[in-house]
């Protein structure tokens, strides 16, 4: 089986679950950026097209520093969200600052004549921002998104709010720019995160898929800051009860000492890391949403998160 993990399990990094292993965040793959036009000095685009500002130079990969549900599926009858959200915005704090959970976005280049971006989501591996790679099984293709110059949408929150990472931008606020992004309905982003020791969170017995969380009908608002050293914005997107079906995840951290420690076959998560519990039980009582169900065909969770995220120090590879 093979050992890869995703991260929205009580997903993301809370969780262990079945073997899932593609490498299809399936999208038309055209890796060879566009041309682009780079702004000149004063901020022009030499072919004619929208002024952007200068400051970043692309490629350029953020890790989220930050990410909050605002929405997991359905309120409940009395209005109040399901408890499991409260858990994942706890546990993703820790998962984060200690590297388990690295969620990318990277934007290869822009092309200010279409005002366009190319855009990468996926999951990291690394002890620290300089060492991260990109997940083989869970990485993308690339994909175009609007671009939007100097636009500000969202600002990185501060630190001590609790209740979000990205707030609406505010009078005066500015910004390199803001990216609209729209994965391809038949596409898919896969969330992984594992340990110290390398055992994933997330695991699938379906050997055809990687070991993460899959994210469906993704959308994304991102601005950049005016030098580009952060990003702040929003996230939408939709789970499936059929993925779910299929995953088993760890809450906070799997018992395994390895990735050959795992459950014997035959009994419940068998062959995923010792600690996972099925998703589907983890998730239980979550109400299914409309909006997703509308776009999906079929029961699912409207996952709704707020996140800023941090520039790498270099375009990370991809995991040897």
């Amino acid at each position: 089986m093979r050992t890869r993990a995703a991260l929205l399990a009580l997903t993301f990094a809370a969780g262990c679950t079945g073997d899932p292993d593609t490498r299809l965040n399936v999208l038309p793959d055209f890796r060879t950026p566009p041309d682009v036009d780079r702004p000149d000095a004063a901020g022009g685009a030499p072919g004619g097209g929208a002024v952007v500002p200068a400051g970043p130079e692309f490629p350029q990969a953020y890790r989220f520093e930050c990410i909050h549900i605002d929405k997991l599926g359905e309120n409940q009858a009395n209005g109040a969200p399901p408890i499991q959200a409260g858990v994942l915005n706890r546990l993703w704090v820790a998962d984060i600052n200690k590297h388990r959970l690295n969620i990318l976005i990277g934007i290869d280049a822009v092309d200010t004549a279409t005002n366009q971006a190319q855009v990468f989501i996926g999951s990291g591996i690394g002890l620290d921002d300089a060492s991260q790679c990109r997940e083989p099984t869970t990485d993308g293709t690339r994909f175009p998104a609007a671009l939007q110059p100097g636009n500000a949408a969202f600002a990185t929150a501060p630190a001590d709010d609790t209740t979000t990472c990205a707030r609406a931008a505010a009078a005066g606020d500015t910004a390199y720019a803001t990216v609209d992004v729209n994965v391809p309905s038949d596409g898919a982003i896969y969330i992984y995160a594992q340990d110290e020791k390398g055992v994933y969170f997330n695991c699938t017995p379906d050997e055809a898929l990687p070991q993460a969380v899959p994210l469906r009908q993704v959308r994304a608002r991102v601005t950049l800051t005016p030098s580009g050293d952060r990003i702040a914005g929003e996230l939408t997107a939709c789970l499936l009860e059929a993925d779910i079906a299929q995953l088993c995840s760890c809450i906070g951290q799997c018992a395994a000492t390895s990735l050959e420690d795992t459950i014997p076959a035959g009994m419940e998560c068998g062959g995923c890391p010792k600690g996972g519990i099925p998703l589907a039980k983890q998730l239980m009582g979550i109400r299914s949403s409309p909006e997703c169900e509308a776009l999906t065909g079929g029961t699912s969770y409207e996952l709704k998160a707020t996140f800023n995220a941090v520039s790498l120090p270099g375009d990370p590879a991809l995991c040897q």
